[in-house]
């Protein structure tokens, strides 16, 4: 005989059977039978006496499948289906995130290493994408998150990743296709690059070629001085359009669809950027159309190559670490070296370690600051909207700290010098 109890919170039964005179009757052995987070449904016997120690052993199992990480829904459910759902709300809300890939796919940053790990194939006669009831935060953790930083992948990477995943489940909860999702782990980023150029440096940069071609190297240096002076980054600078600027009054007007911020609010544009642009004014068409950002990027690092800015070195994508006194790899098979300053022998990466383009952003800010610039102008050229957003690129060199420490003994020194001669005067 069934005691059921409310829906979600299981039963305890005694089994019948027929006897052989026709009567039916119930076991003595009571029975609990209820269902996990991932839909499983479970039937057990116990050794209860009574249907209140059976109700009790009932309780003790529903805590522990409460504990379990996985997802409570359709059992059918596959990760393709939480994906489309999450292209779906990209589309109708018409994000920036989304992105569309030279194929003509559309992808988010971070979904491409989501579908190798669930096994998505696009346009697979069967699919076989994992379920979302095998989804744990244990698995998730343990398979993504550390085997990816096994391969040397930074943590910013892998938080790319959980964040997608996280929203797709997210909306497969509201959308009800899910009651509940597990929990997902998201990697704290490391800390920000703070590689940076001086003004000294970077007027020593532009003095470099950068192309055989004039007019390209031309305007290889006009993006230069607009990256530096006007702190736009790279992806918004490239996508740029004539008819945002006016050159006679030196003025710039972001395109909010596709800065990252969202600001159009009309910029100062340098003298230095005015000249340069006027150079190579357009009626029409985008502004830098012979430069691409893998062009400017290669000529980029090979300038802080020959500059001495950058080099060659083991570097850790997790804590930044950098070892320059290790020799180079052999070859490509090589294995990599552990990280001394991270645990579970995380592996660091040979490559070129310096400045980079986006590194122009913050170059520009640390000019403008030892100007004398306050931070709310400079963050009117930058277009920040946040002060904990813009203090993740600004910098301040330890001679330019040590200058203003000089300085401020001396003004103390001058300020004490007026007093002594204000106190003679009144005595």
């Amino acid at each position: 005989m069934g005691k059921r109890g409310k829906y979600g919170q299981g039963r305890v039964y005694q089994p019948t059977y027929k006897a052989p005179d026709g009567t039916v009757k119930a076991v003595s052995k009571w029975y609990i039978q209820y269902y996990d987070l991932q839909g499983k449904q479970h039937r057990e016997p116990t050794k209860a006496k009574t249907e209140k120690d059976a109700r009790g052993i009932l309780a003790i199992r529903l805590g522990l499948a409460q504990q379990s990480n996985g997802p409570v829904g359709d059992r059918g459910l596959r990760y393709s289906d939480i994906r489309e759902g999450l292209l779906h709300y990209h589309r109708v809300n018409k994000t920036r995130s989304l992105e569309i890939l030279s194929n003509g796919d559309e992808s988010l940053k971070g979904l491409t290493k989501l579908d190798e790990f669930f096994g998505f194939v696009k346009d697979a006669v069967k699919d076989e994408s994992r379920k979302v009831s095998e989804i744990t935060s244990d698995d998730w953790e343990k398979k993504f998150v550390l085997a990816r930083r096994k391969e040397g992948v930074s943590d910013a990477t892998i938080a790319n990743s959980a964040k997608v995943l996280r929203h797709m489940l997210k909306l497969a909860v509201e959308q009800k296709k899910l009651s509940s999702a597990p929990t997902i782990h998201v990697p704290k980023p490391p800390r920000a690059r703070e590689e940076y150029l001086s003004k000294e440096q970077f007027d020593a940069l532009r003095k470099e070629q950068f192309h055989d071609d004039a007019a390209i190297d031309k305007e290889f240096r006009t993006l230069l001085k607009f990256l530096f002076f006007q702190g736009v980054r790279i992806e918004e600078t490239l996508l740029t359009q004539w008819n945002q600027f006016d050159l006679d009054a030196g003025v710039f007007t972001p395109n909010a669809d596709i800065n990252k911020t969202g600001n159009a609010t009309p910029k100062a544009i340098q003298k230095e950027v005015v000249v340069a642009l006027r150079q190579m004014r357009k009626p029409e068409g985008v502004v830098f159309e012979q430069v691409s950002q893998k062009m400017f990027e290669k000529g980029f690092r090979k300038a802080m190559l020959k500059l001495g800015y950058g080099g060659p070195a083991w570097q850790c994508s997790q804590c930044r670490n950098v070892d320059k006194k290790t020799a180079a790899p052999a070859d490509e098979n090589s294995p990599a070296i552990p990280c001394a300053k991270c645990k579970n022998g995380i592996p660091m990466q040979y490559h070129y370690v310096g400045p980079t383009p986006h590194c122009l952003r913050a170059s520009g800010v640390v000019f403008y600051r030892e100007s004398g610039m306050s931070d709310a102008e400079i963050m009117a050229i930058t277009g920040h909207s946040s002060n904990k957003a813009f203090l993740g690129y600004s910098r301040t060199r330890i001679q330019s700290i040590k200058e203003k420490m000089d300085d401020a003994e001396a003004d103390r020194k001058r300020l004490k010098k007026e007093d002594q001669k204000q106190h003679m005067r009144v005595a």
